[in-house]
């Protein structure tokens, strides 16, 4: 567990980071999910854990839920154009989540690329 909250630090404070220094959080949330897939990754052998345990709650503190939170308001409000906005950039950023443990994994398991 210490693992986990440790790899969660790291991604989520490289995440806020670069969106502070102006990176639109879909891209920043791609590098902070990276980083926690790259840390997995590297530590997982030692761990004796699968991937997957060290992953995924690595990144559910990443999960924008005050934006599936805005798009029901702003909806039930009537405000459709804004709340579809809300919408789309919560799906980029579990998108960006998704796509950042998937690019991860790539890089450090060749076996992962390659069909049998």
């Amino acid at each position: 567990m210490l693992a986990v909250g440790l790899f969660a630090l790291a991604g989520n404070e490289l995440r806020l980071a670069l969106h502070d220094a102006g990176v639109s959080l879909a891209a920043a949330t791609f590098v902070g999910a990276f980083v926690v897939g790259l840390l997995a990754s590297l530590t997982r052998n030692r761990l004796q854990r699968a991937r997957i345990v060290l992953t995924v709650p690595g990144i559910i503190i990443m999960v924008p839920g005050i934006y599936a939170f805005q798009t029901i308001v702003l909806a039930n409000q009537g405000y459709m154009l804004p709340a579809l906005q809300e919408a789309a950039l919560g799906i980029f950023i579990v998108g960006a989540m998704a796509i950042g443990l998937t690019a991860s994994r790539f890089l450090t398991d060749r076996r992962w690329t390659i069909e049998s």
